[in-house]
């Protein structure tokens, strides 16, 4: 099965993001961020209550309420906004170049830009990610082959020659229909 596409600066953006949300010390920061500053302020808060300053202690849980409602959305965008400026600064020339991925039996073959293809063994794979808008072909080199849905005619047959193949029966699989940022 051959495979051709380009990859789009809004490729890059969403497997940025979907590896941001499924890394653990991501998510615990982002739990960790939202929760101490309101933390915070209801404590102060409290304390000038103590001194007769309801006022004070009104406002600020205000300000606690305010800020656990609102940060997901700020923090999201401020993610999207980093990711950005990370992909045009170290990405930008990858993206609309022509990926040609040729998937055999004894491995797949990529090329960019028709430039020579270079095999990539199947046992190489450790894991099939997939969200509504792409494929995710972990490597254990670190690296992951983006595969967006639309370029890939036949993705369920894709899945099939990944996961049956012999030369690596342990593929991790994660299946995230609902999943977006």
């Amino acid at each position: 099965m051959k495979i051709n596409f380009i990859l789009t600066e809004q490729d890059y953006l969403t497997h940025l993001l979907y590896s941001a949300s499924k890394t653990p010390a991501i998510l615990k920061k982002r739990k960790r961020n939202r929760f101490l500053l309101p933390v915070l302020y209801v404590a102060v808060g409290f304390f000038g209550m103590l001194n007769g300053k309801i006022v004070l202690f009104l406002c600020l849980v205000a300000l606690a309420l305010l800020w656990y409602s609102g940060f997901p959305n700020w923090e999201k965008n401020q993610y999207v906004k980093h990711y950005k400026k990370y992909i045009k600064n170290n990405l930008s020339d990858l993206s609309g170049k022509e990926n040609v991925y040729d998937f055999r039996q004894d491995g797949i073959y990529a090329s960019e830009d028709n430039s020579e293809p270079y095999k990539i063994a199947w046992s190489e794979i450790h894991g099939l990610y997939e969200i509504p808008d792409a494929l995710y072909l972990g490597l254990n080199s670190g690296h992951t082959i983006i595969l967006p849905k639309q370029a890939v005619p036949e993705t369920d047959a894709l899945k099939h020659l990944i996961l049956e193949n012999p030369a690596n029966p342990d593929i991790k699989v994660v299946n995230d229909p609902d999943w977006k940022w």
